[in-house]
């Protein structure tokens, strides 16, 4: 069984959750889901931020695991243009539902 670490895991979360609440809204049509859905983004953009800054961290102090960092730093890396997406998608649905 594969295990992941803690930047994986934080990546994969929050796009698992954008992911759904995007869906809530194309099922429900609610507002309050665009509402969630905007603030849970700026929140997971957040903890990308910290999360990056914390591997960066790590990677200096900690040179021996260079290669697991690079993973982390990719996998983190590459789901903040989801975060950006999924941002802009809920900023649209708010101007445009008004």
């Amino acid at each position: 069984m594969k295990t992941y670490t803690l930047y994986q895991k934080i990546a994969l979360v929050t796009f698992c959750g954008e992911t759904l609440l995007c869906y809530a809204y194309v099922i429900t049509r609610h507002e309050v889901v665009v509402f969630l859905g905007f603030f849970y983004t700026l929140f997971a953009l957040l903890i990308h931020g910290m999360a990056l800054i914390a591997l960066i961290h790590e990677a200096v102090y900690a040179p021996e695991n260079r290669r697991q960092h690079l993973k982390d730093f990719g996998v983190l890396v590459l789901n903040v243009p989801v975060v950006a997406c999924y941002l802009l998608l809920y900023t649209l649905i708010q101007t445009h539902s008004r």
